[in-house]
């Protein structure tokens, strides 16, 4: 079974949820923050629509790696708001803004890891088969969602060290198209229990 959904920003106006809903829409991605500045004043009204009908929502962040990645964490768990049985949160990585692929990866990785600490759970990675191999194909964040980016193709692609997709975005018209084999992963809080000191404290990657 396959679930489709839509990805929109504040550069759609006018959508019908309810139209949507009834001809087969079951998730839907929303563009809540960019950079370190930049809120979507459509996240808001966007969710509260989808919700209505009962369209799951996950909110994303358009990434800049000009910024360190544990701040964008922060600008953007500040906004989305994220509340139980939300799509888990994605990353837009599509833009290099100039920086070398050490400093992309470097704070990509701070914004995932930040994260992970604050909700418990690796995040969704939004990008491309061009844009991945143009950084050099990098193969340390498998353990995060991947949502890819391919157009009129019959298969996506699969790089990295990702075994497989989690939201294929396979369309882009009016509104962009996403289909999932199975349903996104969806958050929920988790209960931290007291952790016994570890022997040897250590660095872990814990998404990486």
């Amino acid at each position: 079974m396959s679930f489709v959904g839509i990805d929109v920003s504040d550069n759609n106006s006018g959508i019908h949820w309810s139209y949507l809903y009834h001809h087969g829409i079951r998730f839907a991605m929303l563009k809540c923050t960019e950079g370190l500045t930049f809120v979507d004043r459509s996240y808001i009204p966007h969710r509260a629509a989808a919700n209505s009908l009962g369209i799951p929502i996950g909110g994303y962040h358009f990434f800049h790696p000009t910024h360190n990645g544990k701040e964008q964490a922060t600008f953007l768990l500040e906004h989305l708001k994220i509340r139980r049985g939300d799509i888990l949160p994605a990353i837009d990585v599509e833009v290099s803004d100039g920086q070398t692929i050490a400093t992309i990866l470097g704070r990509l990785g701070e914004m995932i890891q930040e994260l992970h600490r604050r909700l418990g759970v690796c995040p969704v990675v939004y990008t491309s088969p061009g844009y991945w191999h143009g950084i050099g194909d990098p193969k340390q964040f498998g353990k995060t969602h991947l949502w890819t980016a391919e157009w009129d193709v019959k298969k996506p692609e699969l790089y990295g060290d990702w075994k497989l997709w989690t939201i294929w975005q396979y369309k882009s018209t009016n509104l962009d198209y996403n289909v999932a084999h199975e349903f996104p992963p969806r958050w929920k809080p988790i209960v931290r229990r007291k952790p016994k000191p570890p022997a040897k404290p250590k660095k872990v990657n814990l998404c990486q």
